[in-house]
């Protein structure tokens, strides 16, 4: 599993790479807190030009944050990837969303974490128990030390609807890469816009990675004003062959 096939953190992860992994990232926002954990699994084969991908998050938040302690919606589905002999690569996914989620925390007020560490798949902790789909697609390349991504994929989650932009760029060093990445979604009523400084490393098999992350959220003027948050992301992941 190079660098450039379990690469960029907050990006779309259906990229055509077979690994398993964990993270936890944690917001700073004033008084409110949260911190989001999550699993998540891939796998591709070659032969096919196809595989499957699946994640569960959860998050833990503050009730001042409209935060609930709950284990996030589930997403599951296929994806396939096509590269040729230049080093770029062309992915897409489509995939279920599955009503996992459950709260241990009554909250009736809560209807959305805008605060989101991952903003690529913010309504699989953002809303409540339900239903839906997503789908994507990841254009990457790679000329020399240098990797790249842009993403672009939506998701319905009954009855929401979000959208994002994602694009990154890489270095690669030989055991660590340095990682630039910015995501931008539009859930209901606001938008998001996150950027993100990352490392990349491996150990052995497994490939420990960790990002200063940094948004605004935008709720429209009716609304007041932008709000800001800072946080980070923790994760390792590990390959499957």
């Amino acid at each position: 599993m190079p660098l450039y096939l379990a690469h960029f953190i907050t990006l779309d992860r259906e990229d055509g790479g077979s690994r398993a992994g964990a993270e936890i990232s944690h917001v700073f926002r004033g008084a409110s807190t949260n911190l989001r954990y999550e699993g998540h699994a891939s796998y591709y084969d070659d032969d096919l030009g196809a595989g499957f991908y699946v994640s569960l998050p959860g998050l833990l938040g503050t009730k001042a944050q409209q935060g609930r302690d709950l284990i996030g919606n589930a997403a599951a589905g296929a994806m396939f990837a096509a590269s040729d002999e230049d080093g770029q690569t062309i992915a897409f996914h489509i995939g279920a969303m599955l009503p996992t989620s459950y709260t241990f925390r009554t909250n009736n007020g809560a209807t959305i974490i805008p605060f989101e560490s991952r903003v690529t798949d913010a309504s699989q902790t953002g809303y409540d128990t339900a239903y839906g789909a997503q789908a994507g697609i990841s254009a990457m390349r790679r000329i020399g030390r240098t990797f790249s991504q842009f993403d672009l994929g939506g998701e319905w989650l009954h009855p929401h609807s979000s959208f994002h932009i994602n694009g990154a760029l890489g270095i690669d060093f030989g055991n660590i890469a340095l990682l630039f990445e910015s995501t931008n979604g539009n859930a209901t009523s606001h938008w998001t816009d996150e950027g993100a400084i990352g490392l990349r490393a491996t150990l052995g098999p497994a490939q420990p990675y960790a990002a200063l992350i940094g948004g605004v959220v935008e709720n429209g003027p009716e609304n007041g004003p932008a709000k800001t948050y800072l946080g980070f992301t923790l994760g390792v992941d590990m390959p499957l062959y």
